[in-house]
């Protein structure tokens, strides 16, 4: 719930300033960067560190 607070107005400024769908590709490119480091990690400690990039 805080990062929605947080990062929904940075995210309309951002798409004010660069556009919505440059925005947007950037939002789908971290996530599935993120996804790849979670398919990739093999403990607990880089699982979570990658799961904070998808989430």
């Amino acid at each position: 719930m805080l990062g929605l607070g947080v990062f929904i107005p940075i995210c309309g400024w951002l798409a004010d300033r660069f556009g919505a769908r440059t925005v947007f590709r950037t939002a789908i490119g971290i996530f599935v960067v993120g996804s790849l480091l979670c398919a990739a990690a093999t403990s607990l400690g880089p699982f979570t560190v990658a799961r904070f990039f998808r989430a």
